[in-house]
């Protein structure tokens, strides 16, 4: 079981939905059939996957896995409970379907330890792509709050989860919004720079 694997329980719940609607709304009288087959064979992938994050959420304590599970949760959970499905297909759904028949026995994922720090936003999670050390690099929550940055405001740095790109130096940080244009670092170089050229120059008496 890997990242990518809960990203692509992500796709296929986009991919059953658009085909839904569309049979859904066929009107061609075999709409109700062909549902039907969309439906067992989008919970005979799904249903094997849940049962791995089922078994896996007891045995991850690396705070990263937390972080992606639980984005992605509330995204898998809806796509195999669909309880307005569920209600609209009652006949389908007794007819093998355990994950949309008991909608509340699905269990994805566990908060983690209190000890450890909600990562406030993970590059990648919506692609399935983090990794230990990126997760470790980003801004938790708790970071966030603290009001040590407001000196480097002018400098174009406020933090948030937004996806920035340094214009001084190219690279990616967590941004407010589009307004934040400077990483930490290269606004702290800034904000170095502007404090030294504000220091008035030693004068030095010449001894009598």
């Amino acid at each position: 079981m890997t990242t990518p694997d809960i990203a692509e329980a992500w796709r296929l719940e986009h991919v059953f939905e658009a085909e839904l609607d569309r049979l859904k709304w066929d009107s061609d009288g075999g709409g109700a059939s062909e549902t039907k087959k969309v439906f067992q064979a989008f919970h005979a992938v799904v249903g094997p996957l849940c049962d791995e994050l089922e078994r896996l959420r007891a045995q991850v304590a690396e705070p990263f896995w937390y972080a992606v599970i639980s984005q992605r949760a509330p995204i898998v959970d809806k796509a195999i409970r669909r309880e307005d499905f569920a209600r609209e297909y009652a006949d389908q759904v007794r007819e093998g379907n355990p994950y949309a028949a008991d909608v509340e026995v699905v269990p994805l994922y566990r908060a983690a330890p209190a000890q450890q720090a909600e990562p406030l936003f993970v590059p990648g999670a919506m692609t399935g792509m983090v990794d230990a050390q990126v997760a470790s690099m980003w801004p938790t929550k708790a970071q966030q709050a603290e009001p040590d940055w407001l000196h480097l405001k002018a400098y174009g740095y406020a933090p948030g989860n937004y996806m920035s790109r340094c214009f001084r130096c190219n690279g990616t940080f967590a941004g407010l919004d589009k307004r934040a244009t400077s990483c930490r670092a290269c606004a702290e170089k800034l904000h170095a720079k502007q404090a030294a050229a504000s220091q008035p120059p030693v004068q030095h008496k010449d001894a009598d």
